[in-house]
């Protein structure tokens, strides 16, 4: 299960984002997460996680409140049964993803899914991208109980994470957004970084990440954003 986030997690701006981040809520996606990979096992498919839970399968830290993974198109009859028999609503706004949400409680649970074909463009520079496609050939099983999903290899992860963040920060530097968008864009924001920087304390094959890195044209940006976290 998620730890519990303290002061050590980022001082003062973990204060200010502990309603995003913290137990009851990250216990709660925990806990949806594993019905959902049972889901699809049931159904032959084995979910790629990625986000803020497949940071936490390498590095065991507070988890995520939200759910994001990648699907063939196939699982998509099985993504839709789910949903409609767990409480999930369709949001129709997303055009480069498929958003479903869930209030437990007073909380939200987003499961944002992404299917092989979707983009995954930097909103700060369309002219690149880092295929969701690449996930096929560079992933891992993860054991939750008795059910296996997959996480992009730690050296992939870095890349999303990091043009995560990038669009991120972009959109609120950029963005005409309510206080309270704002304010939930930029604990995803402290949440991108805590991750990251997590994850580069793992044991990094940085030949593989060069090679990524060569491969989707993201070498600059990336390390201008590692640079200034």
């Amino acid at each position: 299960m998620p730890k519990t986030c303290s002061s050590s997690c980022g001082g003062q701006n973990f204060l200010n984002h502990e309603k995003e981040y913290g137990k009851e809520i990250t216990q709660k996606s925990f806990k949806e997460l594993e019905s959902i990979i049972k889901w699809f096992n049931i159904h032959g498919f084995h979910p790629i996680i990625i986000g803020g839970w497949a940071a936490y399968h390498f590095v065991q830290g507070i988890g995520s409140r939200d759910i994001d993974l990648i699907l063939p198109k196939e699982a998509l009859p099985a993504l839709n049964a789910y949903c409609e028999s767990h409480g999930f609503k369709l949001n129709n706004q997303p055009k480069t993803r498929i958003l479903f949400s869930k209030k437990i409680g007073s909380q939200i649970i987003d499961l944002d899914v992404f299917t092989f074909d979707h983009k995954n463009k930097l909103a700060k520079n369309p002219k690149i991208e880092i295929p969701w496609s690449l996930s096929k050939n560079n992933c891992i099983d993860w054991k939750i109980g008795k059910n296996t999903a997959r996480v992009p290899c730690i050296e992939l992860l870095l890349l999303y994470k990091t043009a995560a963040l990038i669009d991120r920060k972009y959109k609120a530097e950029n963005w005409v957004l309510q206080p309270i968008q704002k304010q939930h864009l930029n604990a995803k924001i402290w949440k991108d970084k805590q991750d990251i920087l997590q994850l580069q304390k793992q044991e990094i094959n940085n030949k593989k990440l060069g090679q990524l890195l060569k491969k989707t044209k993201f070498k600059k940006e990336y390390i201008n954003a590692i640079n200034q976290m």
